[in-house]
């Protein structure tokens, strides 16, 4: 069993050597805040302890239907790349949107698509959908956008109720028909197999245990790790500039002011 946990404000002041103890591997954290742009305020600590303590990572941010994608979705890469400490990567592991709707809303799909397509652009990774069957069938509720199972899932299904405290030893006991996949996808990456119940070492309060689809050698970790880019992302300055350089080398090789 390969475990990964994600966290955020939520879980507090994190002993990440304890975490790391215990037999983790890695973990998604939260980048945003509940607004899903200003920084989640354990973002900076969890992103570098988590490091120092030799966990591999990714992060998170949230879709919301109401907030603009393209500008949301570059909102959280600047909020990690400013507190990576030069690390244009970004972590280990691809970034995860987390989309769980309340309910259904106009255009959702595209919406969802637009961001996950800005976090691309952004970091030269494509991101992991994180999602439950419920939340995605108000996203899709036609199973028309065929476009989703080009990303990895990261399934969010429960067996045991929120109240009920879940231990790593639990997972063995678990049906073997789950999880339970939105339509659109035929395999899942990650399974968030206890959400907010979950017992962990280092963690005083309760938090998310997710496991991997295989192992470490295995073809879906690839999904998760994916190769960083050829070069790192460009700032929009750096972008105008080798714009600028481009457009000037034409010039000159058109003859300039002849």
């Amino acid at each position: 069993m390969i475990k990964i946990i994600d966290v955020s404000k939520y879980q507090g002041e994190i002993d990440w050597l304890a975490v790391k103890d215990s037999g983790v591997v890695g973990a998604f954290i939260r980048a945003v805040d509940d607004d899903g742009v200003s920084p989640d305020p354990t973002f900076e600590r969890n992103w570098r302890m988590s490091k120092e303590a030799g966990l591999m990572r990714g992060f998170y941010s949230i879709n919301y239907a109401w907030l603009p994608p393209v500008e949301t979705a570059q909102k959280a890469v600047k909020i990690v790349r400013e507190r990576s400490d030069g690390d244009w990567w970004m972590g280990e592991w691809r970034p995860a949107l987390d989309v769980e709707p309340d309910k259904p809303y106009p255009h959702h799909a595209a919406h969802v698509r637009l961001q996950l397509q800005t976090l691309e652009a952004e970091t030269g990774k494509q991101p992991i959908i994180y999602t439950s069957a419920q939340c995605w069938n108000r996203v899709d509720p036609n199973n028309e956008h065929t476009w989703a199972s080009n990303y990895a899932l990261w399934i969010a299904n429960y067996w045991y109720p929120a109240t009920h405290s879940t231990t790593w030893e639990m997972f063995n006991t678990l049906p073997p028909t789950m999880p339970l996949l939105p339509a659109a996808w035929k395999k899942y990456t990650l399974w968030q197999w206890a959400g907010n119940d979950g017992v962990q070492e280092g963690i005083a309060t309760k938090c998310d245990l997710n496991v991997l689809n295989g192992d470490l050698d295995g073809v879906h970790v690839n999904t998760i790790l994916g190769s960083p880019p050829l070069e790192r992302p460009r700032t929009l300055s750096e972008r105008f500039m080798k714009l600028k350089d481009k457009l000037f080398q034409m010039w000159e090789e058109r003859g300039g002011d002849r």
